[in-house]
Parts: structure tokens; C-alpha cells; sequence
């Protein structure tokens, strides 16, 4: 009973001294730097998965950004109708800024130039046209939608004109050199069709009614109260340029040519 007492205490004393034996202890340095270093390793891809967060999030705010902002730049247009009227040509060009996606405003400024249409009747003509336009668009697609809109319009115009008149003294005609003064205004209410070609091209066509009040005068006539000779000049043009001041309707259509700027 001693002796197996004293094997006992004997192997409890050997493992005790195995266990506290530095060769036991050699591998908890090496234990130790692999996780060190899984630490490290581990906080470098913390590190790059915040960057890459970080990176991720700006490029969606920029998007975002960029989306919002599609719908708010300025615009050049060109109305191409004014070229070829056959009552005042002209030549126009006009800035539109939309500032959402739905509204935007417009100023149209022009000059009216000499274009004579086989009249033979007129020379340098010379006047100013302007407009402005409150613009609201509706079934907004990528590249096409639809719009109204509501035209405030000017146009002074000045000319110089021949027409044969009736003497008022003597049976006969007799040609005369004079002036034609003519302002015109009102107001148009406009629909019409918007379509973007590319990312700066833009086309418009529109159409609309609505009211102009006209008043034209004449100056420098040889005898102002002698009526013109109307079954041998008559014409649109020189309807156009009748003297009176009344209130009729306004018809307006137009193509126009946009280039945006972003």
C-alpha cells in the first residue's frame, strides 16, 4: 500500500515538472504571431472594406446627383419657321433654362432682314421681335415628351414701301415711296412635341392659338388721303401691311433646332 502511495505521488511529481517544462512553452510564441498576424491581416481588410464602402456610396450620390441634375441645364434654340415668313422674315435664337424636369423658361430674341419675295414693293426692312415663354412638360420619357406652354410676344417692325394710289385730284394712279410702322403683341397658348437626337440635339414642333392686338401706320405719303390701287398690288404681304389698329387671332407654329449645354 506504500509503495503504490509512493509510485503514485512519484508520477504525480513527474507531470508536474513535464508540465511546467519550458519545451512545453515553445510553441506558444509561434501560436501567438499567427494571430498577430490573422489580426493584422484582419484589419486590413477592414480597412479596404471601408474604403471600398466609402467608394461605393460617393459613386451612388454622384449618380443620384447626376440623374437629378439631368433635367437642369440651358439650351440654345433656333426657330427655323422665321426664315422663310413670308410677311416679315426674320432670324430669331432664344436660351431656355429648365430647371426640373417639368418646367423651364424661354427668351427669344430676333431681327427682322431684307427678303424681298418678288414683291418689288419693299426695301430695307428693319425691326426686333421679342418673346417669352413659360414652358411645362408632360409625359417626360428619356428622349421624347409632350409640353405646353404660354407665349408673351413683341414685334416691331419698320419698312420702306412703294404702292401705286388713286389720285384724288385726277382720274390716274401715280407711285408712291412711304414708310410702314407696325407693333404687334399678345399672348399664345402653345402645345407641342420635344425630342432629343443625342445628348446636346434637340428638336421642337409646336402649335397654338391665341390673341394679338396690331396697330401699322403709314408716314412720308405724297398725299395720305388717296387709297391704293388694291387690284393691282394686292397681295398677303401687302394685306399685312394695311393700316389699322385691331385685335384678331395669333396662329403660331414653328420647328426649332436645340443644343444643350451641361
Amino acid at each position: 500500500m506504500a509503495k503504490a502511495r509512493h509510485l503514485i505521488g512519484e508520477r504525480k511529481e513527474t507531470y508536474s515538472a513535464r508540465n511546467i517544462h519550458w519545451d512545453n512553452f515553445k510553441g506558444i510564441p509561434y501560436f501567438c504571431g499567427i494571430c498577430n498576424r490573422k489580426a493584422y491581416l484582419m484589419k486590413k481588410a477592414l480597412f479596404f472594406a471601408l474604403i471600398l464602402c466609402t467608394l461605393s456610396a460617393y459613386a451612388q450620390k454622384k449618380e443620384a446627383k447626376s440623374a437629378k441634375e439631368n433635367y437642369n441645364y440651358w439650351e440654345v434654340k433656333i426657330p427655323m419657321l422665321n426664315l422663310i415668313d413670308p410677311f416679315s422674315p426674320n432670324i430669331q435664337a432664344g436660351i431656355e433654362h429648365r430647371f426640373d424636369k417639368h418646367n423651364s423658361v424661354l427668351l427669344t430674341g430676333g431681327v427682322s432682314f431684307d427678303l424681298d419675295y418678288g414683291h418689288n414693293c419693299c426695301s430695307n426692312p428693319n425691326g426686333v421681335r421679342v418673346k417669352a415663354d413659360y414652358i411645362r412638360y408632360f409625359m417626360v420619357r428619356k428622349k421624347c415628351s409632350f409640353f405646353t406652354g404660354t407665349e408673351l410676344f413683341y414685334n416691331g417692325y419698320n419698312n420702306n414701301v412703294k404702292g401705286t394710289f388713286w389720285d384724288s385730284l385726277i382720274t390716274g394712279t401715280y407711285t408712291d415711296y412711304y414708310k410702314v410702322h407696325k407693333v404687334m403683341y399678345g399672348l399664345n397658348l402653345k402645345i407641342g412635341f420635344h425630342c432629343r437626337f443625342h445628348k446636346h440635339l434637340t428638336f421642337d414642333f409646336y402649335t397654338g392659338l391665341g390673341l394679338k392686338h396690331r396697330t401699322v401706320t403709314e408716314t412720308d405719303r405724297d398725299h395720305p388721303t388717296d387709297k391704293m390701287e388694291r387690284a393691282v398690288d394686292f397681295s398677303l404681304w401687302r394685306a399685312s401691311q394695311r393700316t389699322g389698329d385691331n385685335t384678331t387671332l395669333s396662329l403660331p407654329l414653328n420647328l426649332t433646332i436645340g443644343y444643350i449645354f451641361r
